[in-house]
């Protein structure tokens, strides 16, 4: 493919990998220097929570295959595209979130953080978890055009919404997949997970990286690209034919 993707991202087949390398060059902001950005998506097949018993005989991964279809459900059609996980039972202070309009979310935000927040492009109703806390819990991921923001319920404090995490896109450099697609984990350049992303749905895995992908190629995003298999195959079947060979983007 010789368009514009393949200035950001070179797909590689070994262990399903989905984007080895990405270049994000940012437009230069008052006081914050534009540095290249390097990015891979790599899809981790062998991932321990997760590994297919083989010597078992079995044929399904435990709690994947059982998953009622139909859990996921969008709105594509506006700004912020909306993504939700009906999986996930959110405590009353995300419920009631979830009803904000988009502009009534960044108000909200804007009463959390000082960083003022223009523009939300994808939001994702989840759960996520962290090296501060690292059990999964009930969130409402933010993606904007330079950060990720996490927001969950806390009992114990004095707002129930709170900032669960918060990272700037270029901090980022691989996203790890899960057999199936199960979840996805941010990694840092060294090689420590920052975020965890537990989407319980392949679909909305691939949905979350290409969004991801969407704003770190700063819109230069393909319909070619989107329909690479590991974008929008079935990532179950990828997972377990360990004779598949995928087709890099270069």
């Amino acid at each position: 493919m010789k368009d514009v993707v393949s200035q950001y991202v070179t797909m590689m087949s070994k262990e399903l990998p989905l984007i080895n390398r990405m270049q994000l060059n940012p437009e230069p902001e008052p006081c914050v220097v534009a540095k290249e950005n390097k990015v891979s998506l790599v899809d981790l097949s062998k991932d321990c929570a997760l590994r297919l018993s083989q010597r078992c005989g079995m044929s399904t991964i435990p709690g994947v295959s059982e998953l009622p279809e139909g859990s996921v459900s969008s709105l594509k059609d506006q700004c912020p595209e909306v993504y939700y996980q009906k999986l996930v039972q959110l405590p009353s202070a995300l419920s009631e979130l979830q009803s904000f309009t988009s502009q009534k979310m960044l108000d909200k935000l804007e009463s959390l953080s000082p960083q003022k927040v223009n523009k939300l492009l994808s939001i994702f109703w989840l759960e996520a978890a962290n090296s501060k806390q690292p059990i999964p819990k009930p969130g409402c991921l933010l993606l904007t055009k330079k950060e990720i923001i996490v927001l969950s319920s806390e009992a114990n404090s004095e707002d129930p919404i709170t900032i669960h995490h918060h990272l700037n896109l270029l901090e980022i450099k691989k996203v790890q997949i899960s057999l199936a697609g199960q979840h996805a984990r941010l990694i840092d350049s060294t090689e420590d997970t920052i975020l965890v992303v537990f989407t319980h749905s392949r679909e909305l895995t691939q949905e979350f990286c290409k969004a991801l992908l969407k704003v770190l190629s700063q819109g230069e995003f393909s319909e070619e690209a989107e329909d690479h298999p590991l974008l929008s195959g079935d990532l179950m079947v990828l997972s377990l034919d360990w004779t598949s060979n995928i087709p890099d983007i270069v």
